[in-house]
């Protein structure tokens, strides 16, 4: 993962950056790289497609990690209003 990658933006994608950093900053490496593989190294057709994947990671890694840091939750849970905005309610969880 670069490391030069800047935390905020314009983009509306800073939750996400921060997540990716917090992942670094407590050892959830596989994470961090899948976050970063699919908001910084892939091409996507739409936004909300990018954020429904975005969704999709942080699914599977809330279920391998139940129990997390207070700021990490806070963080997932800025992600997850993100998505959930992004591509509905019905946004599994």
């Amino acid at each position: 993962m670069t490391k030069a990658t800047p935390v905020e933006t314009n983009d509306g994608f800073d939750c996400f950056r921060r997540l990716i950093q917090q992942l670094c900053e407590e050892r959830c490496e596989v994470a961090a790289e899948r976050l970063d593989t699919l908001l910084n190294h892939m091409a996507w057709t739409t936004g909300n497609e990018l954020i429904g994947e975005l969704g999709l990671a942080i699914r599977d890694f809330q279920r391998s990690r139940p129990t997390l840091s207070y700021s990490l939750r806070n963080t997932l849970k800025e992600c997850k209003k993100k998505v959930r905005d992004a591509c509905g309610p019905l946004f599994f969880w």
